[in-house]
């Protein structure tokens, strides 16, 4: 009795074990799974591309390192273009050579046949001049098509002229339409690089280096600077229509639009954020007069513009000069936007005597004229000023994915003169539920922007509030210390600041910050090839702790591994670079994809604040 027991028991707990016990395979699963260090999608990256526009952005000089990587890689680039232009010349010599034989050929062979017919048939004379014409026509098309080769060599000198690389425009920004052939810098994706005066000229007004509270020359003071200056560009056909508003105007009809939606002070709004070319920007879904655009939302500038049906008239007559080629190649780049059309929105009225200009460190920019019109942002709707470029240089025409920039910073820094203009969240926050606006953006994934609530269901842990400083028009706050991983909390620079920027991408920080981390890091190093730090793309890395005011933020390890520095390289652009000395840091979308971030706009005796919480 007492053995059957024991075998029970046995048999019993053989099977518990047998259900507790992992396979072999199920334990080389879960070994996998916590030992993988997962590869981020870094395809269709670029790094120092990255860096410079941010720098360019702000209007700050560009470092030595960075200068010199870009120009090597450029040069590299032409090296590779003129030779494969000549590989094609080759192999368009030898197909058009051989084709011209083939008609030398193919007369010599008409004409023996007329011959050989001639003597049997009979044939009059007239009938062997006409072989002797099918060999001249032979003749005549082989040295056309020579000709033609030697004509598309001088087409592709003259296409390569002016598709050369421009230079960096010093004050204006100069549209596709006026870009000299033969330049050295190209206006594409690819950021010009500063020459040594322009880097002398940031240089100067870097002197001493800027402290906080001191003006910091950015890109919304670019066009200030250059008062005085023409605007070129002519008055929309929408301006003289009969109801245009005259300067002063248009924020009373803000003001009175914001009274008469229904509801006010109760409404909220969601939009998704899709990310575009693997993180590099957020775009999201905004109706301008009923039409519905893919807007960049930048918490880095104040303006409202967008591509539109104005733009694509102005840029044509404008390129025409230059020939149908050009033309053409304009056309094709406006096509791939959605374009927005005054003509087609019930709701938009013409604004006379406003104009906007903005001026990129790398020469790029846009300008044109301005209206107002209704808004819509996740069922928020508010009249607002929107900007109607009539020109813009050819690197806004190569993200066809973007159709404008919606600034969401303070309308100090708004390029609209004589008469700064709102924000679509200032022009909003009358009827908002809350005065505030969040960022949930994702890595790889579609994240939010949600204006007049705050969704907890987004974050973990409670939301960390630290006051703005307003004064220069950005979201501005102190960053007083840093952290890697979970070691101690270290001094960065005395009075460090930095901006909070969805409009950017990486993360430019103090010197020390940014110096303090990579010496954590196994194989991170300061490369002359790269222009900035890299690492190991395969490397496992730690996380990086920021200062916001007087709270840490967690930016994740696996975000700072950016993008490789070629294609194929084991090394990695660092998603973590240094800012110019005395400038403030710049906390783009890395980190914001780490962190649940809350703009709250103030009310009463509350000013501005910054909320950031750890994504649920």
């Amino acid at each position: 009795m007492h053995s059957q027991l024991h075998l029970v028991l046995a048999l019993v707990f053989t099977g518990l074990l047998a259900q507790a016990a992992p396979s072999k395979p199920e334990i080389e699963k879960r070994s996998f799974i916590v030992k993988r260090v997962p590869v981020p999608v870094l395809q269709r990256r670029d790094g120092m591309e990255e860096m410079a526009r941010t720098l360019n952005k702000y209007n700050l000089p560009l470092p030595r390192e960075l200068r010199v990587a870009l120009e090597k890689r450029e040069l590299k680039k032409r090296e590779l273009a003129e030779a494969k232009r000549s590989e094609d010349e080759v192999a368009h010599q030898r197909r058009d050579g051989m084709g011209g034989d083939q008609n030398i050929r193919l007369g010599l062979a008409v004409n023996m046949d007329k011959r050989g017919s001639e003597m049997g048939d009979d044939l009059q004379p007239r009938d062997n001049m006409g072989g002797d014409q099918n060999i001249r026509l032979g003749l005549a098309v082989a040295m056309n098509e020579r000709r033609s080769l030697h004509s598309r060599q001088d087409e592709g000198e003259q296409t390569a002229a002016a598709e050369e690389p421009q230079p960096a425009a010093a004050e204006e920004p100069q549209p596709v339409a006026e870009q000299q052939a033969g330049a050295e810098t190209a206006l594409t994706d690819q950021p010009a690089v500063q020459t040594e005066a322009a880097e002398q000229q940031a240089g100067q007004q870097q002197a001493g280096q800027l402290q906080p509270g001191q003006q910091l020359v950015g890109q919304q003071q670019a066009g200030q600077q250059q008062a005085g200056q023409q605007l070129v560009g002519q008055q929309q056909a929408g301006q003289q229509q009969a109801d245009q508003l005259q300067p002063g105007q248009q924020q009373a009809g803000q003001q009175q639009a914001g009274q008469q939606q229904a509801g006010q002070g109760q409404k909220s709004g969601v939009v998704e954020a899709k990310p575009e070319s693997n993180d590099a920007e957020y775009l999201s879904p905004v109706k301008i007069g009923g039409q519905e655009l893919n807007l960049d939302f930048d918490t880095g500038s104040s303006d409202l513009w967008v591509f539109n049906t104005q733009l694509k008239d102005q840029q044509t007559q404008q390129q025409g000069a230059q020939g149908q080629a050009a033309q053409v190649k304009v056309n094709q780049a406006l096509d791939k936007h959605t374009l927005y059309n005054p003509q087609q929105s019930t709701t938009f009225k013409a604004v006379s005597g406003l104009q906007f200009k903005i001026s990129y460190g790398d020469g790029s920019g846009a300008l044109g004229n301005v209206g107002m019109d209704m808004v819509d942002v996740g069922g928020i709707q508010t009249m607002q000023a929107v900007q109607l470029p009539t020109k813009v240089t050819g690197s806004f025409l190569q993200d066809a994915n973007n159709n404008g920039l919606m600034g969401l910073a303070f309308s100090k820094i708004n390029t609209v003169k004589p008469e700064k203009q709102k924000t679509f969240f200032e022009s909003a926050m009358p009827s908002l539920k809350e005065p505030v606006f969040t960022a949930d953006l994702r890595r790889n994934a579609t994240g939010s922007y949600e204006f007049g609530n705050i969704d907890k269901s987004k974050f973990q842990g409670d939301m960390k509030w630290t006051a703005v400083n307003t004064t220069q028009g950005f979201w501005q706050f102190s960053s007083p210390q840093f952290a890697v991983g979970d070691g101690q909390p270290q001094p960065t620079t005395a009075g460090a600041q930095a901006i909070a920027d969805t409009g950017t991408t990486l993360i430019l920080a103090d010197k020390k910050i940014v110096e303090g981390y990579y010496s954590k890091v196994q194989g991170a190093k300061m490369s002359q090839d790269a222009g900035g730090f890299t690492v190991p793309c395969n490397q496992k890395i730690p996380d990086l702790m920021l200062a916001i005011g007087d709270n840490m933020a967690r930016v994740a390890g696996d975000q700072i591994n950016f993008s490789p520095v070629t294609a194929g390289s084991s090394d990695c652009f660092g998603g973590v670079q240094a800012a110019p000395g005395g400038a403030p840091g710049i906390y783009g979308d890395i980190f914001f994809k780490s962190n649940f971030v809350a703009f709250y706009g103030g009310k009463g005796n509350e000013g501005p604040m910054l909320g950031v919480a750890q994504h649920a």
